[in-house]
C-alpha cells in the first residue's frame, strides 16, 4: 500500500480527506497546542498524535496513563519514557 508524504509547511494545505488519512502523527514540534493542531482537522483528519509535549491537551504515557484514553480523543499529545 502506497503511503502518501508531504512537504507542506501549513497543515491545513495537505488534503488528509481526499487521501483518507484518519490518524496523523505530528512530528513537526510546530502543530503543539489545540489551536495549531486542528488545521490539521479541518483538512479532513479525524485524529491528532502529537509527539511532542503540548500543554493543552491530554498527554498520553503509553504503560503509564495509556488507560486514560478515549475514543471521543481528538487531539492528544503521546510521550515515551526512557
Amino acid at each position: 500500500k502506497k503511503i502518501a508524504v508531504y512537504a507542506e509547511k501549513e497543515a491545513k494545505n495537505i488534503p488528509w480527506k481526499t487521501t483518507g488519512a484518519e490518524i496523523i502523527i505530528e512530528c513537526t514540534g510546530f502543530y503543539t497546542s489545540t489551536e495549531k493542531a486542528n488545521a490539521h482537522l479541518d483538512a479532513g483528519a479525524k485524529k491528532v498524535l502529537i509527539s511532542a509535549p503540548a500543554g493543552d491537551m491530554k498527554t498520553i504515557v503509553f504503560n503509564v496513563n495509556d488507560d486514560t484514553m478515549d475514543a471521543n480523543d481528538r487531539i492528544i499529545s503521546c510521550l515515551l519514557y526512557t
